[in-house]
């Protein structure tokens, strides 16, 4: 993404690295820049002027601080536009760059280069953490909901989701209960505690088929409506299911047989 005020300079900045095949996205402000990466998760490297007539790019680095790690942020320069060292280590900015001239066009090309195989190996790095973690606990036979709460942790952080959560088959009851949770609330065991039959929208019914089933727009899926609707009304005042609800976008669920 390139967040730049001026778009004769967002223009040069993409002609002069598209032909290595990046899909952009661009941004006249900072306000713009947020709506934008709230909407398309899939952003990892982000361009970004410091100078704006209005909100300056240090009000972008605080919005995205908390997940700073899953971006690398090339800041473009003028003069001695520049933030502290401290502050650069704090928002974690991986390049600097000055504003596009015709000797900067090859410096910025490979600093974008760059940030995308930094991202690379971070990804490797952590694949490879969760792997060991996973498998140390399976050696050390530990509980399977702890094992099985481990692997949804790690796989919310690695495919940046919002929420995992994993239903065993329970062969006594002849139905599905949670056994692995999480995502951003203490109590998310609370929105997914209720058991599915084999059959039962939606974990029920990928189960059923054996087909990974993907819902791109959950709000507007008639069966998570109702469902919704339904679970809303017993809700008892609980927030973190009332916020779920409200938030949560698409699903991809995937039938696991061992």
């Amino acid at each position: 993404m390139i967040i730049e005020d001026d778009p004769r300079l967002r223009d040069a900045i993409q002609v002069s690295i598209e032909e290595d095949g990046y899909e952009f996205y661009e941004a006249a402000s900072v306000q713009a820049g947020i709506a934008v990466i709230t909407q398309h998760h899939d952003i990892r490297v982000i361009i970004l002027d410091l100078e704006f007539p209005g909100d300056k790019g240090v009000t972008f680095l605080e919005y995205i601080q908390d997940k700073a790690s899953y971006y690398r942020i090339i800041v473009l320069t003028a003069h001695d536009e520049l933030l502290a060292a401290e502050n650069a280590s704090r928002y974690k900015v991986f390049a600097y760059q000055a504003k596009l001239t015709r000797l900067a066009v090859q410096s910025l090309k490979f600093a974008v280069e760059r940030a995308f195989q930094d991202i690379e190996g971070e990804i490797l790095k952590q694949k490879i953490t969760a792997h060991l973690q996973i498998q140390q606990a399976i050696n050390k036979n530990q509980d399977l909901g702890e094992i099985l709460n481990l692997i949804c942790r790690h796989l919310v952080t690695l495919i940046r989701g919002f929420t995992c959560h994993i239903r065993v088959f329970d062969l006594k009851k002849g139905d599905f209960e949670l056994k692995g949770c999480a995502g951003p609330f203490p109590n998310m065991q609370e929105i997914f505690a209720e058991r599915k039959p084999l059959g039962d929208q939606y974990s029920g019914k990928v189960a059923e088929t054996g087909v990974a089933e993907i819902i791109d727009a959950l709000q507007e899926d008639p069966p998570f409506i109702a469902q919704k609707e339904a679970f809303l009304k017993t809700a008892n005042g609980s927030d973190a299911l009332a916020e779920y609800f409200a938030v949560v976008k698409s699903a991809y669920i995937l039938p696991v047989i061992t």
